[in-house]
């Protein structure tokens, strides 16, 4: 889910352990965040070919005390739903459905619907989903 929290252990990493961060994060973010923190690059290629971008950011920035990390928007697409977040603003729609927009910084439980109130923010995030889709299907090969 959008709102699920991370618990993370590491003395060696985390500044002030105890304490919350509010930054978001997502799943793909994990791998970035190993890898930094084992002191690997992220790989560029594999079994001898060019591999794609990682998707996803370090989180070990947070970890250390940084304010909230400066990241591209999050988008995904599961068996016909989608979503984008970008800063406090998601943009998501059941598959067949219209778009719904939400203000989490004000409403995290997505309760008020604001795509009719601000069509401009509702088209300036789908026009982040459509772009960052293309690209997907793009690397892809589609």
């Amino acid at each position: 889910g959008i709102a699920t929290p991370l618990i993370a252990h590491w003395p060696a990493g985390i500044a002030e352990p105890g304490q919350w961060r509010r930054s978001p994060g997502h799943v793909i973010d994990l791998t970035p965040t190993v890898l930094e923190a084992a002191g690997h690059p992220t790989p560029n290629t594999f079994a001898s070919a060019e591999a794609p971008p990682t998707p996803g950011i370090s989180l070990t920035p947070t970890f250390a005390g940084a304010s909230a990390a400066d990241r591209p928007p999050l988008w995904w697409l599961h068996e016909g739903n989608r979503a984008v977040r970008y800063g406090d603003w998601k943009l998501v729609a059941v598959r067949g459905e219209p778009w719904e927009l939400f203000n989490l910084g004000e409403d995290r439980t997505e309760t008020n619907n604001l795509a009719a109130s601000a069509p401009e923010k509702a088209a300036e995030l789908k026009a982040i989903w459509q772009a960052n889709a293309k690209q997907f299907a793009d690397d892809l090969g589609h």
